[in-house]
């Protein structure tokens, strides 16, 4: 008796033909499914589990046609556009809600730091103003204490009348000392000098 050899099911020749319209092979196929290596080789059909995989994976493959020849292989394409476009729009529609609020909290945050630099330049502003006040009064203190020097140098503080000034007077030394030890209390002539 002679065996009758399998062919290839018509499911599986209109699969092929899909992957050859759309240019992947069936090694790529085999990749993107996970369906086992030579499935498509062997003679016979797709079991239940393969097939499903395939409508899954490949989305625009429309099962009526890979199943009865009814209809057009690829989905009605503007349909699927649409699908896609939506899809899409919705995903931008939600990384757009996702920018507004950054866009806000970014706002936010500039104000912020605005204030803040704000607050530091009139800081640095008061710490100019008091450098500048303790510059003068560094240059008054440098000017007093020059003047004082100068005074102490010029004056006659805790020395004997220059003896001109006591004849200018009319007094010798003598008299002014003990004039001036009676006004200031001073005990003996030793403790007026």
């Amino acid at each position: 008796m002679q065996e009758k050899k399998k062919e290839i099911s018509i499911v599986k020749k209109r699969f092929l033909q899909y992957l050859d319209y759309k240019g992947i092979t069936k090694y790529k196929c085999y990749q993107e499914t996970g369906i086992a290596n030579g499935v498509f080789s062997q003679r016979g059909g797709l079991s239940e589990e393969i097939t499903l995989k395939l409508i899954s994976y490949y989305s625009d493959l429309n099962p009526d046609w890979l199943f009865s020849g009814q209809g057009m292989m690829i989905k009605d394409e503007s349909k699927m556009l649409a699908i896609r476009l939506y899809d899409k729009c919705e995903a931008l529609t939600h990384e757009n809600g996702k920018l507004s609020e950054k866009v806000v909290q970014l706002t936010e945050s500039k104000h912020d730091l605005k204030a803040r630099v704000e607050q530091l330049t009139k800081k640095v502003e008061e710490l100019e103003s008091q450098v500048r006040k303790n510059s003068q009064l560094a240059g008054k203190v440098e000017s007093l204490t020059k003047e004082k020097a100068e005074l102490e140098k010029n004056s006659n503080w805790g020395k004997e009348p220059h003896p001109s000034f006591l004849s200018l007077a009319g007094l010798d030394g003598r008299e002014e000392v003990e004039v001036l030890a009676r006004t200031e209390g001073v005990d003996t002539m030793r403790d007026a000098f």
